[in-house]
């Protein structure tokens, strides 16, 4: 498992971190290596809460990513009332594996149905 961590880590470096500063992305090795991905997605977390322009979306990703399913329906719900639904983010929904854990929710669906699309069986 650990080897697949750090896959993932360096897959996440390469594309969130790809035009940082070095001092960055070994911040992040830190943060992994005191609590794995889990406590990097949860530093992005806390950074994206502090942002004036909060995406909804983005905080639902990432809670999602945690697996924490009551935060990730609550900012969905968020982003769906706050008209983001008309971005391109709404049509992959059903498709996004970030979403998986939560389609057999009875609210995931409801929020897919409020985008205009069919829910997952």
């Amino acid at each position: 498992m650990k080897r697949k961590d750090e896959q993932a880590l360096n897959e996440f470096l390469a594309l969130e971190y790809h035009y940082s500063a070095p001092d960055a992305k070994e911040r992040v090795r830190r943060l992994f290596a005191r609590g794995g991905m889990r406590a990097v997605f949860m530093e992005r977390i806390a950074a994206e809460l502090q942002q004036k322009n909060i995406v909804p979306i983005m905080v639902a990703k990432l809670y999602s990513r945690v697996g924490d399913h009551e935060q990730a329906l609550y900012w969905l719900n968020r982003a769906v009332d706050t008209d983001a639904h008309r971005y391109f983010w709404a049509a992959f929904i059903n498709v996004d594996p970030v979403y998986d854990s939560l389609h057999s929710d009875p609210r995931f669906k409801e929020i897919v149905r409020r985008i205009g699309l069919t829910p997952p069986a």
